[in-house]
């Protein structure tokens, strides 16, 4: 996981997943997020409305880790935002949702769970949107809430958007991770991330 600021408008963001641990899954995670995050720097704002860059973007992430012999395969999601503008790409079972009250919008929900980062076959999924800001009295404003599977896996849905909303950035983290671990007694099911960008 990785969040880079370009300036007080617009930053980045990219969240990867291993597949197998064991099998050079972390290697093609961490290699997949800084390929990410170069290759949106690269792209620049003004193509980062173009869903060809990204799925070019996508594709060529994923056969530059599938060339590493030591990187098995990940799921990946990037975004760059600029104010509440929103646009990003993803792969495999990591997952973006955008939020305000009484608004979820699942923005990589259509996308294809396989084939993944590293496999040399991977399809990025485009998506784009805007997130709602405060209401007139400074209330309200909307959330980017990206994820691993061991986050919307294992955590009801409920307490995701309720964290994600009524949370500062990084308390909503911490209570995601708390709430994760409570149906396995403290421990953790499988390997949790997340990423919570309010307005």
């Amino acid at each position: 996981m990785r969040i880079e600021r370009l300036d007080g408008q617009s930053a980045l963001l990219a969240l990867a997943d291993a597949v197998a641990v064991e099998r050079g899954g972390d290697l093609a995670s961490a290699f997949a997020v800084e390929l990410a995050i170069d290759a949106m720097r690269a792209m620049g704002e003004r193509k980062w409305r173009k869903r060809k860059a990204w799925e070019r973007m996508m594709r060529d992430i994923d056969a530059r880790v599938a060339d590493q012999p030591q990187a098995g395969e990940a799921s990946l999601v990037a975004v760059a935002m600029r104010g509440a503008h929103v646009y990003g790409a993803c792969v495999g079972r990591c997952a973006a949702w955008a939020l305000a009250r009484g608004v979820e919008q699942d923005l990589a929900g259509l996308q294809d769970r396989s084939p993944l980062i590293g496999s040399g076959e991977a399809a990025g999924r485009f998506f784009e949107t805007t997130i709602a800001g405060p209401d007139e009295d400074g209330r309200g404003g909307g959330a980017l809430l990206l994820m691993t599977s061991g986050v919307w896996g294992h955590v009801d849905r409920k307490h995701l958007i309720d964290a994600a909303l009524r949370q500062s950035a990084e308390n909503a983290v911490a209570r995601i991770e708390e709430v994760a671990r409570w149906r396995f007694n403290g421990a953790l099911a499988e390997d949790v991330g997340a990423v919570v960008v309010r307005r």
